[in-house]
């Protein structure tokens, strides 16, 4: 019972709470209200997905030279080995580099 009281009083109660202020501040559109609260909640949390997003695009920028390394090394490990010589020569992080295996 703690654990449901601990999530109503700091998540559903208040996200609840600002999803009736923009019902009734955009003249009681509920469509409206759920695109604003969606975007408030983005905001809020882009500072926590920004590090991901960074990380993806440097795992994009380096796919071709991957795709190079995988047409060359067909053996496994050696593709392994090699791949991370790649992720530190351009200083990929390494707990990337594990969650994307």
């Amino acid at each position: 019972m703690l654990l449901a009281d601990i999530w109503n009083s700091i998540l559903y109660t208040p996200i609840l709470n600002l999803l009736v202020f923009f019902y009734h501040y955009l003249g009681n559109n509920m469509g409206l209200a759920i695109i604003m609260l969606t975007v408030l909640i983005k905001v809020l949390l882009f500072p926590l997905t920004k590090p991901s997003i960074e990380a993806a695009k440097k795992q994009k920028e380096l796919k071709p030279e991957i795709d190079k390394l995988k047409k060359k090394y067909k053996d496994k490990s050696v593709f392994a080995q090699k791949q991370m010589e790649l992720y530190k020569e351009h200083g990929q992080i390494l707990w990337l580099v594990v969650c994307l295996r």
